[in-house]
């Protein structure tokens, strides 16, 4: 049928996104509800666009796992907090102690010593004693170490532990301060405990005689012992090994990370040089400790070789110093306020210590055992074009007769990747979406779906 006196009208032809099915002016190169570009030639409505309306995705709501673990985090970022403060307050306590140590350089009957731990029936071998203008020199440049050390602990920390103190999910791995602190917490907790089973089973626990020392002994001592043994037993028994080692095997890695550590993988030479610099400098410990020193110590040793190798001599610096200064302020003071503020915070650091020495002893053990290096499955295929197996511009499956069936279901688990039709998901429509980074691709592992791009688990 015609109109009176002219030609047939022409049909329009109505345009829709074939990204989103919203309908889209003739004149528009851009779909003005999803951005996606518009060809240039009009496209006829999909068959679904009258039944479609787009509607944000809804934000999932997290797991109760992953509820608890982000509360965790934020409990031990207050502990963590409450650490920073204490080795605030001990450094500035080392830096008040350059004068009452500076002075003692004058006399030249007083100084330190330094030594090596060897294998050997006495494991400290002393080879250079430094007293007067040496003696001043050598502690003002321990201050520098621990201090520059812990500085820029915090400042590598800075970004990551915004996320950890604010109990949100992390954007990427912990901050160096995070692990340190509860490697801290773990390994303070363990003493305790060990020191409680011996009490019970009837050892003695035989210490130094620190209450007889001076307070220039105490200050430089400890302070020396936070930076000398590591030198002498991270960067002497496993950075300078590696680097023989590399240097043999023709894998030299930059020269300063032997010395200053960071970034090694933990690999057979690796751990067989953590375990052994470990054995020595617990061994050293019998000297002053008695034979009750060498598991703890050994124990303490693994934690501060692990900084080493993974985060840097700095790390491992500032782990060390932490528990030999811990109890330093009861010793400059008698307050009983100082010294119940000192003892609750503790008993915190030990409580959550507990947690964090089980979650690091499982990591240990499936490290061991390979659990943590099997391969991740690999993605095999998107969905397919649209032109492939069936599927419309709109990518729903089309029947013969051109009625819509509904979208394609996801594929089944065993590594292949999911991912939404329409380039990102739609409510009940069953697709991935990660919470994380809102990427439509996943990939099975251990029955939980996991991002392709960010790797959390969903």
């Amino acid at each position: 049928m015609t109109q009176e006196g002219g030609a047939p009208p022409t049909p329009s032809i109505s345009r829709f996104c074939s990204n989103c099915g919203a309908s889209v002016d003739e004149q528009s190169r851009f779909c003005s509800n999803c951005g996606a570009p518009i060809g240039l030639q009009p496209q006829p409505a999909p068959l679904w666009a009258p039944y479609y309306q787009p509607q944000p995705y809804p934000p999932q709501p997290r797991s109760s796992n992953e509820t608890l673990k982000d509360f965790g985090r934020g409990i031990a970022s207050i502990a963590l907090v409450l650490l920073v403060l204490d080795l605030i307050l001990n450094t500035a306590i080392m830096i008040w102690g350059g004068s009452v140590v500076l002075p003692i350089a004058l006399d030249p009957t007083q100084g330190t010593s330094l030594f090596l731990i060897i294998p050997w029936t006495n494991p400290l071998l002393t080879f250079v004693d430094l007293t007067g203008v040496a003696f001043g020199v050598y502690y003002v440049l321990l201050v520098i170490a621990i201090t520059s050390s812990f500085v820029w602990l915090i400042w590598k920390s800075k970004v990551a532990f915004k996320d950890e103190i604010s109990f949100r999910p992390l954007k990427s791995g912990h901050s160096p301060l995070y692990i340190v602190g509860t490697i801290f917490f773990a390994v303070l907790a363990f003493d305790t405990l060990y020191a409680i089973v011996l009490e019970l089973v009837g050892v003695q626990i035989i210490t130094p005689d620190f209450p007889s020392l001076e307070i220039w002994q105490l200050l430089q001592g400890l302070a020396a012992a936070s930076v000398w043994e590591e030198l002498i037993v991270r960067v002497l028994y496993i950075g300078v090994p590696l680097l023989a080692i590399d240097l043999l095997s023709k894998k030299m890695k930059d020269p300063k990370r032997y010395l200053l550590g960071g970034g090694f993988k933990l690999g057979a030479k690796e751990l067989a040089l953590l375990w052994i610099s470990s054995g020595l400098f617990a061994y050293g410990h019998i000297v002053s400790w008695d034979a009750w020193k060498i598991i703890p110590a050994w124990i303490a040793g693994l934690a501060f070789g692990y900084l080493f190798l993974r985060i840097g001599l700095y790390a491992s610096i500032v782990l060390h110093f932490s528990f030999d200064y811990l109890s330093v302020p009861l010793d400059l003071t008698s307050s009983m306020l100082v010294v119940l503020t000192i003892g609750l915070i503790a008993l915190f650091w030990e409580i959550i210590g507990g947690v964090y020495f089980v979650v690091y002893i499982r990591k240990m053990i499936l490290f061991l055992i390979g659990a943590d290096k099997k391969p991740k499955p690999q993605i095999v295929a998107k969905y397919p074009p649209a032109h492939q197996q069936g599927y419309g511009s709109s990518g729903y499956q089309v029947q013969q007769s051109g009625q819509q069936i509904g979208p394609p279901q996801a594929a089944p688990p065993g590594g292949t990747t999911h991912r939404s039709p329409y380039g990102r998901n739609q409510p009940g429509q069953g697709f991935f979406s990660c919470k994380y980074c809102g990427w439509t691709e996943a990939r099975y592992r251990d029955g939980q779906l996991e991002c392709a791009r960010c790797g959390k688990r969903n």
